[in-house]
């Protein structure tokens, strides 16, 4: 999450004018925000009780990560495409 906080701070200090690397340091805050929200999910996981059930599921979890990324590149293909 840490990384997340300062791809964000640093995305709200670049300059306005400078568009592209705002929308960089905004698809990396997305980004390490997704890892960190899969991490403590994983996490949270592991303290159920479905651990027992199946042990494999909060290294699953991590597969959210890649689904995520292409997600969001799915969404910005089409906002690209619509504006």
């Amino acid at each position: 999450m840490l990384f997340a906080l300062l791809f964000r701070q640093a995305g709200a200090t670049i300059d306005p004018e400078d568009a592209v690397r705002r929308r960089a340091a905004f698809e990396w805050t997305r980004t390490w925000a997704l890892a960190a929200t899969t991490g403590v999910l994983s996490g949270l996981i592991a303290l159920t009780p479905a651990l027992r059930a199946a042990p494999w599921l909060p290294g699953v979890t991590y597969w959210l990560i890649p689904a995520g990324i292409g997600l969001f590149a799915l969404i910005d293909r089409r906002r690209a495409r619509a504006g």
